[in-house]
């Protein structure tokens, strides 16, 4: 069987010693960072001895996705000890996030939102109904939460799905720890999800890695209880279930994602072209979903329209677009317009499907659009590049990657915040982040129009 075939089928087992002992190194200074972070406590009063972590635990993740990598193409693989690697990323995974558990939420105050909001849903009573300033709640308000709830005169802005996990949480245990484990549950079924995905597509089941180990959801799952792990989770189980043949669940997965944050509502085109009638699964799953809060009328969207019309943070083309069209209005239908384009060419390659892997056609446009809606979002957070990692591992990009570790500069904002409550953004933090993208993107796509085309011309 030839050395190609191998990295294709892949196995539970990997035989390198080398493979195995570098990973648990790797792994081991990892653990050493995010023991580190844990220890800092309130991570937003020492920005720049997170950020020195930060590169530190990101130089570990490197080299091990460096030696997955590395150990795929490689045509040496020599028997050994007969580790079991996927036993040791599994472990490490864990590890991670569990001394992230146990560092206090501080580099962002969403943590506090998510559990008032889960209060109230535990408690009866209709989140989007309600905003935390609402006087009607006053008798719900404490010393510890509520006045840590950042912009308490909106309601709910996350979909019924998000609203119901935070529910059963806080039934559980009414603390930020239960958001932050819960959270970091569906992080590492996340990445559960993944080898099955791998598996099911029938690339190494060790690129695994590259989300599992990432730092990034690690910190902002465990260390910081985002709600997102919930959306990528169900946006995982659709492909998985799609690939596999099971159409009606696949559609129902997806639903359930854009029920926990909306913008996963753009794929559902790519699930109804192949089989129409799946439209009235997710029909059903919305209205199961938004029925018990329906008397919240036009409120359901209050909160998410000032988002979408007022927020912005961390941009990078969309911020360009703005400059150069006067105003963040005009930006918004610019950056707008351009994912519409955007979006009818990944559809349009999506319905004829070309190249060695066409199999590949929906989780490469899931990947595509989401890289689309990063370049194009007003607001960019660290948390949101956790929906791109996953498709990584698929699809290799050097640039994301680097992305992925860069962003993590963006914290800087909270160093004057912390100190004075003034939130501002510094060129040069920008800079940081995305010249050396956009840099490593345009080379990287420059290399492989030049092999296609020489390819193509041979």
């Amino acid at each position: 069987m030839s050395a190609g075939r191998m990295s294709l089928t892949g196995s539970f087992l990997f035989q390198g010693r080398g493979f195995a002992r570098l990973l648990i190194v790797c792994g081991a200074g990892q653990t050493a960072c995010c023991a580190g972070m844990a220890a800092l406590g309130a991570i937003n009063r020492h920005i720049p001895t997170f950020l020195a972590l930060w590169f530190a635990a990101f130089f570990f993740y490197a080299v091990a996705a460096w030696s997955v990598f590395k150990y795929e193409r490689s045509a040496d693989r020599s028997c050994g000890s007969g580790l079991p690697v996927l036993f040791v990323v599994a472990v490490f995974t864990v590890i991670f996030r569990a001394f992230l558990l146990l560092s206090p939420a501080t580099l962002s105050d969403d943590i506090y939102r998510n559990v008032w909001e889960g209060t109230i849903v535990a408690s009866g009573m209709n989140p989007y109904l309600h905003a935390p300033d609402d006087p009607a709640l006053s008798d719900m308000r404490d010393a510890d939460v509520f006045p840590n709830i950042n912009h308490r005169q909106y309601s709910a802005i996350y979909p019924p799905v998000t609203q119901f996990v935070l529910g059963l949480a806080m039934g559980l245990d009414p603390s930020p720890g239960c958001v932050k484990a819960v959270m970091a549950l569906f992080d590492v079924g996340c990445a559960a999800l993944l080898v099955l995905i791998l598996r099911a597509y029938r690339l190494p089941l060790q690129r695994c890695v590259v989300y599992a180990w990432h730092p990034l959801p690690a910190l902002e799952f465990a260390g910081s209880g985002h709600c997102d792990s919930i959306g990528i989770f169900f946006l995982l189980l659709c492909v998985l279930l799609l690939r596999r043949g099971f159409q009606y669940a696949g559609a129902a997965a997806l639903a359930l994602s854009a029920l926990a944050k909306v913008f996963p509502v753009v794929f559902v085109p790519f699930v109804l072209v192949k089989r129409p009638a799946v439209a009235a699964v997710c029909v059903l799953c919305a209205l199961a979903a938004y029925a018990p809060f329906m008397d919240a009328g036009e409120s359901l969207i209050t909160s998410l329209s000032v988002y979408a019309r007022d927020w912005y943070f961390n941009g990078s083309l969309y911020d360009v677009l703005a400059l150069i069209l006067g105003g963040h209005a005009a930006g918004r239908i610019a950056a707008a317009v351009l994912f519409a384009l955007w979006y009818v060419v990944v559809f349009q390659k999506f319905l004829r499907p070309s190249g060695v892997h066409p199999e590949c056609a929906l989780p490469s446009a899931v990947f595509t659009l989401i890289a689309v809606l990063l370049v194009l979002s007003p607001v960019v957070y660290p948390w949101y590049l956790c929906w791109l990692l996953p498709f990584l591992a698929l699809f290799p990009n050097r640039a994301w990657l680097l992305l992925s570790a860069l962003i993590a500069v963006s914290y800087e904002v909270l160093i004057d915040y912390t100190q004075s409550g003034l939130w501002q953004e510094r060129l040069w933090v920008r800079l940081v982040q995305y010249v050396p993208f956009y840099a490593v993107f345009v080379y990287d796509s420059l290399r492989a129009y030049r092999a296609l085309k020489h390819g193509v011309t041979a």
